[in-house]
């Protein structure tokens, strides 16, 4: 609008200048006013196409310029011989008059421009309000959402290594029998595994250490049992055997009787000699927990990891030998079938007596599809008959009257039930 009102004042000052002087040096503006007016025109034209009642002010700018270059601008250029005065002054009214109009057509559209850029400004205003609101909101969803994360992060991390270290405190402080939970973050539970697989190791060493220190007290109670018994028990029967044996040879009426004493006492010898040879040559087996412990120990190479392990009454409660040593049978069995299975990552183990029932529960992350037992319809996720539990391992179940179950476990993985009475025949271990 500016450059536009400019290029008409131009028009305007060279055509009088002309007017005046007849040089055409002041033709130059006029001509330049005028092609740049009509470009101007063309733009805001183009511009305002959108707003109705800005074309038809421009529309009527552009009448009022034509009218003023008509009746004024262009018969003062195209005049040959001077005007008079009087010539001169009406032209100059009716050019003011025109050029007046035309001023006034120009105002009336840039006012109405500048309510248009007013209207856009406001637009602009409340777009950059919506805009801070906008910015605000995005600013509290983050801070939520940064709250919320942290407490994920507290329950995902902290609440894990909270327990871990509670774990590891407990077991650090001497309850081995505690278990350390593998749960949890992939770094929290490298750490917790080889606390876990070090507990293991700790008490597997502290079962063979006690168990070896009991079979050496052991061998030493029984040297020195034996010691005495062949030193002084022995020596006596003998000489009271050769003492038996003179007065026979002095009594030949006694001879008979003496004979028999003498039978006896030889026969005392023997045994007491046989139990001699028992004490000497034996060595102590160690407790149940104590083997357990060796075999798992035993096992943890071929294995490729340290299985879990839980006692639960073991130290409490008396179990037979034959069901002691049908239980370490049953467990080298499952865990040659765990070293086996390459798949196998895990394994639990858990010994326990409850109601007089000795339990054995192993469960690992092997997946094996289900073979139903022969004649079982009520149980589908029954594996009697896999190679996991052989004939063998369910005949030491049944052998004390007890059973033997494999089935899948819940979450996937396989889960194996042994148990057989505690008070089976057979001497306590």
């Amino acid at each position: 609008m500016a450059k536009l009102g400019e290029a008409y004042v131009d028009q305007e000052t060279g055509a009088r200048g002309y007017q005046l002087t007849k040089d055409s040096v002041f033709l130059q503006p006029y001509y330049a006013g005028r092609s740049e007016a009509a470009k101007l025109q063309r733009k805001l034209g183009s511009e305002l196409a959108g707003d109705p009642l800005s074309r038809r002010l421009l529309a009527q700018t552009e009448q009022a310029a034509a009218a003023w270059l008509a009746r004024a601008a262009v018969p003062e250029i195209q005049q040959l011989t001077p005007p008079s005065r009087r010539a001169v002054l009406q032209q100059a009214l009716i050019e003011k008059h025109l050029f007046d109009s035309l001023r006034a057509r120009l105002g009336d559209l840039g006012t109405r421009v500048h309510q248009l850029a007013a209207v856009e400004v406001a637009a602009i205003n409340s777009a950059q309000a919506v805009a801070n609101w906008l910015t605000m909101t995005a600013g509290l969803v983050a801070l939520v959402i940064a709250l919320v994360a942290a407490l994920m992060l507290r329950n995902s991390l902290a609440r894990p290594l909270t327990r871990l270290v509670a774990q590891v405190q407990r077991v650090a402080e001497g309850d081995l029998g505690h278990s350390v939970d593998v749960r949890g973050p992939e770094e929290l539970s490298t750490v917790a595994k080889a606390v876990e697989t070090m507990r293991v190791r700790i008490l597997a060493q502290t079962a063979r250490a006690m168990d070896m220190q009991r079979q050496l007290d052991l061998a030493e109670e029984s040297e020195r049992i034996a010691a005495g018994l062949h030193d002084v028990v022995i020596r006596r029967l003998s000489g009271t055997g050769l003492i038996l044996q003179s007065t026979a040879g002095r009594h030949p009426g006694a001879a008979p009787a003496l004979s028999d004493a003498v039978e006896e006492i030889d026969k005392a010898i023997r045994e007491l000699r046989t139990v001699i040879f028992g004490l000497k040559s034996r060595r102590g087996g160690g407790g149940l927990r104590g083997r357990v412990l060796s075999l798992v120990s035993e096992y943890e190479p071929r294995l490729g990891f340290t299985p879990h392990l839980q006692f639960d009454g073991i130290s409490r409660a008396g179990v037979t030998a034959m069901a002691a040593d049908e239980l370490i049978g049953a467990l080298r069995e499952i865990l040659s079938g765990i070293a086996r299975d390459s798949l196998a990552s895990e394994a639990e183990i858990k010994i326990g007596i409850t109601d007089g029932v000795l339990r054995l529960q192993v469960t690992d992350d092997r997946e094996v599809p289900p073979a139903q037992s022969a004649g079982d319809t009520s149980a589908p996720d029954s594996m009697s008959g896999r190679a996991d539990a052989p004939d063998s391992m369910s005949g030491r179940a049944e052998l004390l009257g007890g059973s033997c179950t494999v089935g899948r476990r819940h979450g996937g993985g396989t889960s194996i039930d042994w148990a057989v009475p505690a008070n089976g025949s057979g001497g306590k271990v």
